[in-house]
């Protein structure tokens, strides 16, 4: 019988409570250091702002991708076909990575390298430029899904979490790109693109974590 590593209900619950909360203080932390000077409005604006880094929203998105990663590595040591156990093991370490790099911006660094690589300037869609490696891998990860539709062993768990990952890397390059070309201010572009793009990846990231929990079996 097939049961959850951790209730449904509670998870789901508390996951969107938690997209929400951290939603409303983004936007109370921006209204409130809006046009003032005030340590303490500008210092919790910081620590809640969805655009900053290191602070409560990405250590938070940063447990989302470990908890992903810990539930891959369970289904990984699951009995089931070789090539489905050891796509797993690659997601394990692949959101294990997404874990450090909300952390560590690591994917920030890569942007001012490839920007003088590529020679990509100011206003050019692909300015925030860790989006060109990232297209690779959704491009990598549709090629990986065609090959996993033929293989008739490969796991359902292994199908979707190809899929949604997809959706995911593909919706958050999207809407930066697409937020690139809507900069008017900066409250706009907080409270705008910036927002619909960090909630929609922390709910894919959510919306996997729950897939992965709800499909573990004791």
């Amino acid at each position: 019988m097939q049961k959850a590593y951790a209730s449904p209900k509670l998870l789901k619950n508390t996951l969107i409570i938690a997209i929400v909360l951290l939603a409303l203080l983004h936007v109370l932390g921006l209204l409130m250091a809006n046009g003032t000077d005030a340590t303490a409005f500008i210092g919790f604006k910081n620590l809640f702002d969805l655009d900053q880094e290191r602070n409560i929203p990405t250590l938070y998105s940063g447990f989302l991708y470990a908890v992903c990663a810990f539930l891959a590595l369970i289904h990984a040591s699951k009995k089931g076909p070789r090539f489905a156990k050891l796509l797993l093991s690659a997601f394990a370490a692949f959101f294990l990575y997404l874990a450090f790099d909300e952390t560590l911006i690591i994917h920030e660094l890569l942007a001012s390298p490839i920007r003088n690589i590529l020679g990509i300037g100011n206003g050019n869609p692909l300015y925030h430029a860790w989006v060109v490696p990232a297209l690779i891998v959704i491009i990598g990860l549709y090629l990986l899904y065609r090959v996993v539709q033929s293989k008739d062993a490969s796991s359902k768990q292994v199908k979707w979490l190809i899929l949604y990952v997809g959706i995911l890397g593909s919706g958050v390059v999207a809407l930066e790109i697409i937020g690139t070309q809507l900069y008017f201010s900066e409250l706009v572009y907080k409270l705008g693109p910036v927002m619909i793009e960090e909630v929609y990846e922390l709910s894919m990231a959510s919306f996997i974590l729950y897939r992965l929990n709800s499909s573990l079996s004791k």
